[in-house]
């Protein structure tokens, strides 16, 4: 008799686990879901979010908010969100930065291969190198040469030191072997005006931000910060055409839950990510309006681009030599 109830209580585990798995999926969402943005209202991050989660909304017959937590390079948001109960309520808006640079800022801080559930890339930014209209140097050869020539002569602009366009620019330098003087300032806009009035020489920002002033005839692009063109800007040379064929930085966008997050709960929010992600609307509105290069990536390969981009960024800001206070 104690041997027929243990094999039935064996055969009735599994299919236990079964049918609670089939009950998550079934009820979730039972409320209202929040994306947590680590930076200010009005940024890449911040618009692709709200775009995408109203999107998501209706898919999971729930009102998916977004929340805006600013603070230590992303780090707050990171950080609540990892602390969060592992249920699909709470996800974070996640890039290079979350998963790349700020840990190998802060070592120890989180690991963010065991800290985050992937669930959907849907693009990446790239920065362009630009110049004034009307530098000297019309391409990025003559660009490189003068910076040879007159070592410490050249500015260029940032964001912010250990943001991604400062570790770019010093990446590009170690490459290059020049010696640029640079000019942190407070995000992307700023950069850009800071080239146009002629303040610094070389700025590498993202295009959504330059685009009106290179439109303007006051910046000009001389390369991407990528291994390949792109095709939001077709005409502007890559990292490989100009030389320097291992500096590729593209700074993946997509949405990362904490962990152990259950499976039913992941398929659910990873599903309804997909969706939104490969719409034509999401694609031309990621390349019109958040200037941004359109990518989806499910979790198997936003978890392979989180583990490759830990070590690219480390070696980055060991170059800059960045830290933070």
């Amino acid at each position: 008799m104690k041997l027929r109830t243990l094999v039935a209580g064996a055969v009735a585990f599994p299919l236990g686990m079964g049918l609670l798995a089939c009950a998550q999926a079934q009820e979730f969402p039972a409320r209202p879901l929040r994306i947590l943005v680590g930076y200010p209202p009005g940024g890449v991050p911040d618009v692709v979010a709200r775009y995408v989660g109203g999107q998501m909304a209706p898919l999971l017959g729930q009102a998916v908010n977004v929340e805006n937590k600013p603070g230590a390079g992303g780090l707050l948001a990171a950080q609540e969100v990892i602390k969060s109960a592992p249920d699909g309520y709470t996800f974070l808006m996640a890039s290079a930065t979350d998963w790349g640079i700020m840990p190998a800022l802060r070592p120890g801080i989180y690991d963010p291969v065991s800290a985050f559930t992937p669930l959907c890339g849907v693009g990446f930014n790239a920065l362009m190198l630009s110049v004034k209209g009307d530098f000297p140097a019309k391409n990025f050869q003559e660009f490189v040469a003068m910076a040879k020539a007159k070592p410490g002569s050249l500015r260029y602009a940032s964001g912010g030191t250990a943001g991604f366009h400062h570790l770019y620019m010093e990446s590009l330098k170690a490459a290059l072997g020049i010696d640029l003087v640079h000019i942190p300032y407070k995000g992307g806009p700023a950069m850009s005006q800071a080239l146009a009035a002629g303040d610094v020489e070389v700025t590498a920002v993202a295009l959504i931000t330059s685009g009106p002033l290179v439109r303007a005839g006051k910046l000009r692009y001389i390369a991407i910060s990528t291994a390949e063109r792109s095709p939001l800007a077709p005409t502007v040379p890559s990292m490989r055409e100009v030389g320097v064929p291992d500096l590729h930085f593209a700074a993946t966008i997509g949405f990362v839950g904490p962990a152990g997050l259950p499976k039913p709960v992941l398929d659910r929010l990873a599903g309804s990510c997909a969706k939104v992600a490969q719409t034509a609307e999401f694609n031309t509105r990621a390349a019109e309006s958040f200037g941004m290069d359109p990518a989806y990536r499910n979790p198997a390969e936003l978890a392979e681009i989180i583990r490759a981009d830990i070590p690219r960024y480390a070696r980055a800001v060991k170059i800059s030599g960045a830290k933070l206070d």
